[in-house]
This record gives structure tokens, sequence and C-alpha cells, in this order.
């Protein structure tokens, strides 16, 4: 059997340390999209959702400044502002 939590290991030494070697893996990837919407919707905490993010990649640690970067990088925080904005008019 394949061992990712090695493969991850390896990956994440290559990776600037403010991003995360996602698995890419469909798997992986909607559980990571799951998690990036249970936080954005407050449903989970941010400790919670990099606990998630690193099970679902076989990361030893997600640190929060890792998943705010990406979840900024994926756009999330942009819809939040696009949100604010329209609540005000």
């Amino acid at each position: 059997m394949f061992n990712y939590a090695k493969m991850q290991k390896n990956r994440m030494y290559k990776y600037p340390i403010d991003r995360i070697p996602f698995l890419g893996n469909d798997t992986a990837a909607d559980a990571d999209k799951a998690t990036f919407k249970a936080y954005h919707e407050g449903v989970i905490s941010l400790t919670s959702a990099c606990e998630r993010i690193a099970k679902a990649n076989y990361l030893e640690s997600v640190t929060e400044t890792q998943f705010l970067n990406e979840y900024h990088i994926c756009g999330y925080g942009r819809y939040q502002v696009q949100e604010d904005e329209e609540d005000s008019y």
C-alpha cells in the first residue's frame, strides 16, 4: 500500500512555509473544500479547520498561517468581503 504520510512529509519540506502541499486526489479535494466552506460559514473553528486539512492531506500538522494563506488564495476571504459590501447597501 502506498504511504501517503511519508510522501507528504517529504513534500512539506519542499513547500514555502506558508503553503500546504495538498494531496492531489478527489477524496482529499472534496474534504478540503468542505473544510474551507465550514470555516467560511463559521461552523468550525480555525483550529478544527487546520486539523481537518492536515488529516485529509496526510500531514502531521497545518498551521493557522498556512490555512489562512490558502483560504485567501482559494478565494474564500474575497467572498466574505463581497458579502459584507453587499450587506451595506
